[in-house]
Parts: structure tokens; sequence; C-alpha cells
């Protein structure tokens, strides 16, 4: 009954706006958009369960909570106003409402990552806001692997899609009208294959291949989630996607994690000292990122071009280093990126308080840090990116002086180092004359950044 009275209201509301909302979402539904409400209660840090498209109770309670926060009506149902709040704080699009099983017309009825990524667009295809389409969640999952898409994979057009869209035209010399017609869509396919046809090609030396890394970052795994034996998902597959490519995992990428998965797991855990229990949960999974970041930084090209670059310069993110230090645990690892030189080494993560103190992971970022700074282990502060585990990148500045104790072995690097990231300029000058003289490094490389993106 609780539910007839639900539906009578949701259609009610219909009738009284130009809304084309036909669906609310509740316990015992299952479909696509149940798996979009997961995703974003998952980003939000609502849901912790596996994202399994079916409204049980662990996903009611998420979003009783999710409601109470933003002070809707805490039912535990996914009306217009929730879905709306919902997909607004998680920044992705808003389902159309389709129907529960979230196939519109048109579809081809493929849901699955894989099917969009093997899907190929007929000639004229032209996707725009409003479609909705396994097109539309291919076009998104390209929009990711180039860095330029964020949300989650929807097969919707909405919003956030088109603002990727635009941004892609911009960096590409297209018009920025957000539709992917022909031409974009071309562009795109060529960005993939790796060529850069009528594109802007100004190179500049590097030695990392940041555009490599940045695809690393657009396909990293979630390490909110943890996956062990059971677990059947998409971050699965990206899990032994990732293990293959890393020499551990030799088997079927079936997204389901059993015995072979878990070997896999094991024989990296061991292999990184970390606790082999075979489960990846936060520190294994974060470690796994580091390593597909620091493979996509050793297989460069020796070249970037002006739009990648640009494009990395784009996600780069200036916020008050106390507001999301606790974000990262004393551990994991970040990759750091000089823009100037195009060099990026890894790093181990020992403690956070007015800056972050850190280490080079291998004898290899050791030698690579040494080269960005000219051959010195000094003082020098330089302007640079760095890319934690969940793939954000935050501006910053460090130093190649190595000082005091060091925990990693081997790195051949004597102590640890400093990296600082923004804060206010009065706080720094209340640290002392050090955190100011990094503060201004970090000013100074953000203009630079922002330069780069336009």
């Amino acid at each position: 009954m609780k539910r007839i009275w639900t539906l009578l209201l949701a259609l009610l509301m219909m009738s009284a706006t130009s809304c084309a909302w036909a669906q609310v979402y509740q316990r015992g539904d299952r479909g696509t958009e149940v798996e979009t409400i997961q995703n974003a209660l998952t980003k939000l840090k609502f849901y912790y369960a596996d994202v399994t498209g079916h409204f049980g109770e662990k996903t009611e309670t998420a979003v009783r909570k999710f409601q109470k926060k933003q002070g809707l009506t805490q039912d535990g149902v996914v009306g217009e106003e929730t879905m709306r709040a919902l997909c607004a704080a998680a920044g992705i699009d808003v389902p159309d409402g389709g129907g529960a099983d979230g196939a519109a017309a048109g579809t081809t009825g493929g849901t699955t990552a894989q099917t969009a990524a093997t899907a190929t667009l007929p000639a004229g295809t032209m996707l725009k806001s409003g479609s909705r389409s396994d097109a539309v969640r291919k076009l998104q999952q390209d929009l990711t692997t180039l860095g330029y898409y964020s949300g989650t994979v929807t097969g919707h057009f909405g919003g956030v899609t088109e603002n990727a869209v635009k941004k892609f035209q911009r960096n590409n010399g297209l018009s920025a009208d957000g539709i992917a017609g022909a031409k974009t869509l071309a562009k795109i396919a060529s960005a993939l294959s790796g060529t850069s046809a009528n594109t802007s090609t100004t190179i500049l030396p590097s030695t990392a291949g940041g555009g490599s890394i940045q695809a690393a970052v657009a396909t990293a795994l979630n390490t909110e989630k943890t996956l062990q034996t059971g677990t059947r998902s998409d971050e699965v597959r990206k899990l032994q996607s990732l293990l293959a490519s890393l020499g551990y995992f030799g088997g079927s990428q079936t997204g389901y994690f059993g015995e072979q998965t878990k070997s896999a797991v094991l024989a990296y855990q061991k292999a990184k000292g970390l606790s082999a229990d075979g489960i990846a949960g936060k520190r294994t999974l974060s470690a796994l990122n580091a390593d597909a970041q620091k493979s996509a930084a050793s297989q460069s090209t020796g070249m970037v071009e002006k739009t990648e670059l640009a494009r990395m310069a784009a996600s780069v993110i200036h916020d008050n280093f106390f507001n999301w230090r606790r974000n990262y645990e004393n551990g994991e690892y970040c990759t750091v990126y000089d823009y100037a030189t195009g060099y990026s080494w890894t790093l181990r993560i020992m403690t956070k308080d007015k800056h972050m103190d850190a280490e080079p992971a291998t004898a290899k970022d050791t030698e690579t840090m040494t080269k960005a700074f000219g051959g010195k282990q000094d003082w020098t502060r330089k302007a640079v990116w760095v890319t934690f585990a969940d793939g954000k990148t935050y501006m910053a500045a460090t130093a190649s002086a190595p000082h005091m104790n060091g925990k990693v072995k081997d790195n051949n690097f004597d102590g640890h180092l400093c990296v600082h990231f923004p804060i206010p300029m009065k706080t720094a000058e209340g640290i002392g004359p050090n955190a100011t003289a990094f503060q201004k490094v970090i000013e100074s490389g953000w203009e630079e950044t922002r330069k780069m993106a336009m």
C-alpha cells in the first residue's frame, strides 16, 4: 500500500511540473538506475557495499542517511527530489527515469561496461543532451579515458556529459556546442588511438608520458571498496585487468573474484610487503593504483602534446590542505608530476600535518626525481602536481633534499622529503619562513597551471 501511494504521489508531481520523471526507486527495485544511485552514494561515502543494481536494506539505509544530511524526508525512497539532490552532490548526470530496468527506446539493452566498451558508433551518430543509449555510455567511457569526464557512466547524456564534450571540443579546435556529432566523435577516436590530426600539436619535452598517466588515473580502482572472494562487479574486472598488466593475473577477466584472483592478490601483496590476506582493501588498492601510474609513466614516447598538458592542468585542484589531508592514509602512495620537465615519480606517504612528509617509493623514483631537480638533492622548491590513489590531483610544491629519518629501504634516499600544498598565507607565515616560501612557489605554479588549462 505504501508503494502505491508513493507512485501516485510521483504521478501527481509529474502532472504539476514539466519534469519527465516517471520512476520512484525503493527497496526491492533492480536496474541500472539503482546502480547509479549506489555509485553516487558510494562516491559520497554513504554506501559501502557492492554495487549490484538491487535496492536492498543497505541501499535504503544509505538513502536515509543522505536524505537526513540534505534535510529531505527520510523515507529511504528515491523520488525526483532525492535523485536530483543525490546526482547534484555526486556530480553525475541525472537519469531520465525511463523505467525500472533502465532501458529506453532506441537502446540495444546492453548495460555492462564490457558491452559499452566494445560498442561501435554508426555513421551519422549525433549524441546530445537528453540522449540515452549504449552509444552515450561508450562516449562517457571514452571521455573518462581521455580525462574529460569524471561522472558515473550511466548511458544518459546530461549536463555533466555535455560539459565534458564542450571541454574536449575547446581543447581540440572544434566548435564547443556540447553535441557529439561526426567531427567530435572522429576526433575522440583519433585521440584514443594516439593520433592528433588537425589538433594543436605544439610539443613540450617530457620523459613521463603525462597523457598515459591521466588515463591510468581515469581508470583507477575505487579505494573505498573492499574486493574479496565472492565479489562480482566491474571493480573486480578492473582489478583483474590491472593485476594482469602488472604480470600477476593470467586468467579471464570475468568480474568475479574467485580463487585465481585471490592468488594474484596474495602474490602482489607479498611482493609489495603488504599484509598478505588475499583481500584487496584500501592499502592494496592504493598500491595498485600507484603502480598503474608508474607503469604509465614508464611507457613514454618522450613527448607530451600541448593539448594533453592542458587536459592535465584542467584537472588540478587548488584547495586548502587542511580540508582534505585526512582523506589519505599514511603508507599510501601518490604520484608527482613535474610539468616543467615532464618527469614523474612515486612517493610513499609518511605523515601529514602542516605539510606532507614522504619518501621516494623505489631507487628508480629517487633517480627520476633527482633528474627533475637538475641532478641535485637540495632545498630548491619546485611547483608540481600530485595525484593520489583516488585519482584526484592537487597543486603542490616539493624539494628533493633528504632529511631526518626514512622508512623505505633500498630507495637510495637517506631520509624523507617535504611536499607542501595550499594553505592560507597567514597560516604559513605563522608556521615560519620555509612554509611561506613553499606557498609562494605553489601560488606561482597555480598561475602557470591555470594558464596551461585555458
